[in-house]
């Protein structure tokens, strides 16, 4: 090596053999390309397997990310470090939107949103309590014992139909159970639902991830016609 570099490397004596200044530097030098070498032919096989760029996941507005799916994304950006995660809201309609149209490659959501969905593919993976959410200034906010009848005459606040047809019903029917016809108001969205509620403007039924369930503003009272909901 040093007849082909016309260097000297090493300093040689009859007890040891040392490198020289140029060795020592020669040597580093190798060292840290030869780390380097390892380093991009990982990131190349990495690439050729399609684990870097980034994932694009959509998530209902106000939703904490805690929990499940917490854990969830904090386990893949373990797993898959040189995998950018993009997160985005979108409503429950917008979530469906733009999975078909591309811009999204996962959504979190509802399964009871996804279930007339039949061209798009989901799995649930965690189950949440759900409340009946009202304002902390409601008259029944402070009732002990309270069920869902007593909030007969009491506005229900849902989406639109055009955002998810599936939240509608499913009020309309928990409040069937308790053996009334509810009176409905449909927001254009979960943001302008949550938004009348801390205004009073009426009741809404929310899972315990939700911002509006943790806002000092708010309470969330335990219903038997609003079982656990579970995310997909």
């Amino acid at each position: 090596l040093e007849q082909e570099l016309g260097v000297q490397l090493f300093i040689r004596d009859y007890r040891n053999t040392q490198l020289t200044p140029g060795g020592e530097i020669l040597y580093r030098g190798l060292s840290e390309a030869a780390e380097q070498i390892g380093r991009l032919t990982q990131a190349a096989k990495r690439a050729n397997s399609g684990l870097t760029g980034s994932v694009r996941i959509g998530i209902l507005p106000g939703q904490h990310i805690s929990g499940a799916v917490g854990n969830a994304l904090h386990s893949f950006e373990a797993r898959y470090q040189d995998i950018r995660i993009e997160m985005r809201h979108g409503s429950f309609g917008e979530l469906v939107r733009q999975l078909r149209g591309g811009e999204l490659d996962v959504a979190i959501s509802t399964t009871f949103s996804m279930e007339d969905e039949a061209d798009l593919l989901y799995r649930e993976f965690a189950r949440l309590n759900n409340y009946l959410v009202v304002s902390r200034h409601h008259p029944l906010a402070q009732t002990e014992d309270v069920s869902l009848t007593d909030f007969r005459d009491e506005t229900f606040l849902s989406v639109a139909q055009e955002d998810s047809g599936r939240v509608t019903r499913l009020l309309r029917e928990s409040c069937r159970q308790a053996g009334f016809e509810p009176k409905i108001l449909e927001a254009p969205d979960l943001d302008t639902m949550v938004l009348w509620m801390e205004l009073g403007r009426g009741v809404s039924a929310l899972n315990e991830d939700h911002m509006a369930c943790r806002s000092p503003q708010m309470r969330c009272i335990a219903l038997p016609e609003f079982p656990p909901i579970t995310l997909c």
